[in-house]
């Protein structure tokens, strides 16, 4: 929601920033600045084996590139550990796996997490009615899809 909000108050104030100024007057860099490395001093009788990067898009990619994808890594492996019953209980519910599900049937521990889940909502929620019930619609998905337009 906030990132929404943000997203498009940046968008409006950019779109008024380029309604002032001429386009022609916006100047985007094409390459990164060449920084002067810094040697770091050894203290005697140290031996240092680290190497400096020297260029600058080695840099980047080592500094910057590298951190964020494995900060976006780790985040997304927080998020999905604990919950891969419940992952897999919402895979049974894509028509990519109707075809497995309509000739092989249900695991058998197939919708339990979902259904825990869903019992907050509906507290007669029955487990084995829902297995029938995705079972049956797996096994019709083909005549079915034919009615929608997407897969037509």
């Amino acid at each position: 929601m906030v990132a929404n909000k943000f997203v498009k108050w940046a968008s409006t104030e950019l779109e008024n920033k380029f309604d002032e100024v001429d386009v022609d007057d916006i100047i985007v860099e094409d390459h990164l600045p060449e920084i002067r490395s810094r040697k770091r001093k050894l203290l005697p009788g140290e031996v240092s084996h680290d190497q400096q990067i020297v260029n600058a898009y080695q840099r980047f990619t080592v500094e910057v590139h590298n951190v964020i994808l494995d900060k976006i890594v780790c985040k997304i492996k927080e998020r999905i550990t604990g919950n891969e019953m419940l992952y897999g209980d919402l895979s049974c519910l894509s028509p990519i796996n109707f075809v497995d599900i309509a000739a092989n049937g249900l695991p058998t521990t197939a919708l339990d997490e979902l259904c825990k889940k869903l019992v907050i909502f509906d507290n007669i929620l029955n487990i084995i009615a829902i297995k029938n019930e995705l079972l049956n619609f797996a096994k019709n998905w083909d005549s079915l899809k034919k009615t929608v337009e997407i897969y037509n």
